[in-house]
């Protein structure tokens, strides 16, 4: 008995190795198949990151963390993809160069500044594998729909999160709360229970469910949770995601298929806001927490709390860039590069600030320059314009319109934070749906030809 312990003591790490390999072979298969199961992947990793945001990393002599572990295997898939699979749609040149930007500014970071460039990589990498994955796929109608309906549920349970922790925090349920007693920390508001890339895909999902029931049941289901979602999205405080949505209803309603629906679905909005303020307005409680979210909206306009410092810290990294000569300006400074400033304080302190500039433009053009930047805005821009192209077909129109509708709140989100995974994985499904599109517009509108295209022709769409 005692020998079969000790066997089995043995043999249990490789059995443990054994069984995690073909778990992750399963993986790796299963998501090469299907992008439902990328999707399951990152809503996982969106969930982990939600519940557990203090998470440390896995110490193997190298710090892993678990979002490197999945963006990782998930941009394994999509490298796989690239070089084997059969039916994948062709990826825009401008987001090749985009890459080799990044990748040359982490190999100077590295040798420049050591381990502070791979933590300066992580969020573009992340981002970069996830949107890599969904647009190595053609993703037609009935495959968006089944994606997008991923990303509702789990808005959903975003939402869910949020009131439960504001449940927590005011009345408030002391064996609960987090160290320090808030879920935020910086410290600047109770409510805000979430981060704001979670509460920017929040509002991206209350777009769609407000405007566009009509993609898929599950939508239709929500229509009638619209109303929570605006109660999230206010509470949370993130004033970036309150304008990056009201410019994505702004762009709403000069797509060609708005017309008099888009002006009721206006009406039905402000209608709610009325709503929902009136019962806030007579509750003590709930009226405190009202005018915490007025006092947030006075401090934004009067560029009080982090406004003032991201302006700072815009012009400072903007300044360091541009005087950093020639090749600073074409390819950007490396990765790691540091980022120390100092800024006053509302109490004339002065203080000490190293974080990223806040802003993905701004720090985008500071690591990877104009050929970087370029890259990036061309990639955005072009899918701008195909799916605004499309938004009046009869057939992809709501489809095209709802991606870009998320698209805009997305590039308005983007001046007040770096990139995120979700957003990657956004910018992903839109490609994957527009360049297909885009191929099928090209081979309706060219010439039939006599010959037979050669063998060794270029892949059409590569560099489009």
């Amino acid at each position: 008995m005692l020998e079969a312990l000790r066997i089995a003591y043995v043999a249990l790490p490789f059995a443990f190795a054994v069984l995690l390999a073909l778990l992750l072979c399963v993986f790796v298969v299963a998501a090469f198949r299907s992008s439902r199961v990328g999707l399951l992947a990152v809503a996982l990793l969106c969930g982990f990151d939600t519940l557990l945001p203090q998470a440390g990393p896995i110490d193997l002599g190298l710090k892993i963390y678990v979002p490197d572990i999945v963006t990782g295997l998930v941009g394994l898939v999509a490298l796989l993809r690239l070089l084997l699979a059969r039916r994948r749609a062709p990826i825009l040149l401008a987001w090749h160069l985009f890459i080799v930007a990044v990748a040359s500014s982490f190999v100077f970071g590295l040798g420049a500044f050591g381990t502070a460039a791979g933590g300066a990589l992580r969020p573009y990498f992340y981002a970069i594998a996830v949107a890599s994955y969904f647009m190595s796929f053609q993703l037609d109608a009935a495959a968006l729909r089944s994606l997008l309906s991923g990303l509702s549920w789990v808005a959903l349970f975003l939402v869910a999160v949020v009131f439960l922790r504001w449940i927590i925090v005011l009345l408030p349920v002391g064996d609960l709360l987090p160290a320090g007693g808030s879920y935020d920390p910086t410290g600047s508001s109770k409510l805000r229970t979430v981060s704001a890339e979670d509460a920017a895909l929040i509002a991206q999902l209350f777009a769609l469910g407000l405007f566009y029931p009509q993609l898929s049941g599950l939508f239709r289901f929500m229509r009638p949770l619209v109303p929570l979602f605006l109660v999230a999205l206010v509470g949370l405080q993130h004033r970036s995601v309150w304008a990056a949505l009201l410019a994505g209803l702004a762009a709403r309603f000069v797509l060609p298929a708005a017309g008099r629906r888009g002006a009721t679905q206006l009406a039905m909005l402000a209608l709610m806001t009325l709503a929902l303020a009136v019962p806030a307005l007579l509750s003590g409680r709930l009226g405190g927490a009202l005018q915490d979210v007025s006092q947030s909206a006075h401090r934004a306009v009067a560029l009080a709390d982090t406004a003032q410092v991201r302006l700072d810290s815009w012009k400072f990294a903007i300044g360091k860039w541009r005087d950093g000569g020639a090749r600073a300006i074409a390819f950007g400074l490396p990765l790691g590069t540091p980022m120390d400033r100092y800024s006053v304080t509302s109490t004339q302190a002065i203080q000490r600030i190293s974080f990223q500039a806040h802003n993905y433009y701004v720090q985008t053009l500071f690591n990877f320059g104009l050929l970087g930047l370029g890259a990036s805005l061309f990639v955005h821009g072009w899918l701008l314009r195909q799916l605004y192209r499309w938004a009046d077909d009869p057939e992809e129109g709501p489809m095209a319109s709802a991606l870009l509708l998320m698209l805009v709140v997305q590039l308005g989100f983007y001046i007040t934070y770096g990139v995120h995974y979700t957003q990657g994985l956004v910018l992903g499904i839109a490609l994957g749906y527009a360049m297909p599109l885009h191929l099928r517009a090209r081979r309706a509108a060219a010439p039939t030809q006599p010959f037979p295209v050669s063998r060794s022709a270029p892949l059409e769409g590569w560099s489009a």
